[in-house]
């Protein structure tokens, strides 16, 4: 089960990491998720977040 935080909600979906990436001078990792399993109301929510980040990236607002 993964779960994240965006904004004040959890994303929650089954998923497996699809490829990773160590961070240069790091502990930490860039990850690629592969979506197994997503109700439709999550993927809505997931849609909606990445809708509107890329809207305010757009139009030159951080978040």
């Amino acid at each position: 089960m993964l779960e994240i935080q965006l904004l004040s909600r959890t994303f929650k979906a089954i998923g497996k990491i699809a490829w990773a990436c160590n961070l240069t001078h790091s502990y930490r990792a860039q990850l690629g998720i592969q979506f197994i399993e997503v109700d439709p109301n999550q993927e809505k929510f997931l849609t909606d977040f990445i809708e509107m980040k890329l809207f305010n990236n757009q139009n030159g607002k951080e978040q």
